[in-house]
């Protein structure tokens, strides 16, 4: 586990970083935590705000994601990424986890069924 704070770009280097040192110790997958890509600071005056969980979230094209693939890709390694994930249509965000081969490519993507505590106030379930 890690903090994933509000800085995008560090928390993706921080994947990045364990990701290396996994490798380095002969591993062939690694699994990140849930929200891996930024803290759920999703609140607006003390209240869940669906509206920024929707601004803060990724897509699998985004930077956070691609940034993933291209270090499995340099890698060799399998990498299991818990990202906030857009959905279909504003502001519907879900819980999901993605698993990258270690081609880069995407070998599937699971969006989390059961939310818990605040998190039916901000995401949908999969």
């Amino acid at each position: 586990q890690f903090f994933s704070g509000t800085d995008v770009e560090k928390n993706l280097q921080t994947c990045i970083s364990w990701m290396r040192k996994a490798k380095e110790q002969g591993a062939d997958l690694v699994v990140m935590p849930e929200n891996s890509n930024r803290d759920r600071s999703y609140f607006k005056d003390g209240k869940p705000s669906r509206a920024m969980c929707w601004e803060h979230s990724e897509t699998l094209e985004g930077a956070f994601v691609s940034g993933v693939r291209r270090a499995c890709r340099d890698l060799g390694l399998w990498t299991s990424l818990g990202v906030d994930l857009r959905g279909k249509r504003e502001p519907d965000v879900h819980i999901g986890i993605v698993l990258i081969r270690p081609d880069g490519d995407i070998e599937g993507v699971v969006k989390k069924h059961v939310l818990w505590d605040y998190e039916y106030t901000l995401f949908e379930p999969g």
